[in-house]
């Protein structure tokens, strides 16, 4: 869980970096080192979206160093 927060964390901190937000965000892909954690994974990056409307989630178990990894998948204007 604290993984999952602190690197979502991350993610809002380069989008409004960028001058982006979530709404711009049209995919969100986790991948858990332990199939154990993907349903709190999952819930932590849903408790983000204070509105409660979320991009798709895809969170998969993967052999990693790192406890979760999240990769986000923008829309933007060129």
């Amino acid at each position: 869980r604290s993984a999952t927060l602190h690197t979502m964390e991350n993610l809002q901190a380069t989008l409004e970096h960028l001058g982006l937000n979530w709404d711009q965000v049209v995919q969100l892909r986790a991948f858990v080192n332990q199939a154990s954690e993907l349903a709190t994974a999952e819930a932590t990056m849903l408790s983000i979206f204070k509105s409660g409307i979320a991009p798709p989630l895809v969170v998969a178990p993967c052999v990693s160093p790192s406890p979760v990894e999240i990769e986000m998948i923008l829309e933007v204007e060129a």
